[in-house]
């Protein structure tokens, strides 16, 4: 590729870049005008609180054990079913 195709191929990236910008800061400005509740720095901005329950470990062990335990007893009663 020749040099001026070269600075016109990154002319063009370049502007396509700032046009997505563009667009971008528009649409959060869009966005901050109809919303202005969804900024956290804002007066009205009230977090929502969320329920975080701890859920044990070995609840999930034992589920990832019965998996394999059933995985396992299926394939030795094929392996019997075929071999047997």
């Amino acid at each position: 590729m020749s040099e001026m195709g070269t600075q016109r191929a990154h002319s063009s990236d370049n502007t396509d870049w700032n046009r997505g910008m563009a667009e971008i800061e528009q649409a959060a400005a869009a966005l901050r005008r109809e919303e202005p509740g969804l900024e956290p720095e804002s007066p009205g901005y009230e977090p929502k609180a969320e329920l975080h329950t701890a859920r044990s470990v070995w609840i999930l062990i034992a589920v990832i054990w019965v998996s394999v335990a059933s995985a396992v007893s299926c394939a030795i009663g094929a392996a019997l079913l075929v071999f047997g």
